[in-house]
């Protein structure tokens, strides 16, 4: 509260804040707030599609979903690629040389 004023929601700025994101830590209003998951919809919107636990770090540049660092592997300074994809593909040399020859 800023001078007796509720604090206003992080993501609308125009609904009370009345819920804090358990991942980001976010102020949100309950028009923005995932009550079952205890998540804001800007951190739902990124979470890992693989666990759902945590919030991703990139997309598999195979299947395209997003993936947290323990469900992704890091294949060069800005790729990634799925466990899932990954193991599909053990044949290729490196998971980068997979992805030039697609």
């Amino acid at each position: 509260m800023i001078s007796g004023l509720p604090r206003k929601c992080e993501i609308c700025m125009v609904n009370d804040a009345v819920h804090t994101c358990r991942l980001c830590g976010r102020k949100v209003c309950g028009e923005d707030f995932e009550g079952d998951r205890g998540i804001c919809k800007a951190c739902s919107l990124t979470l890992c599609e693989f666990c759902g636990k945590q919030l991703s770090v990139g997309y598999c540049i195979v299947c395209g979903r997003l993936g947290c660092e323990d469900c992704m592997i890091q294949i060069s300074n800005v790729a990634y690629m799925c466990k899932e994809c990954f193991s599909k593909n053990k044949g290729v040399k490196t998971a980068y040389e997979f992805t030039l020859n697609t």
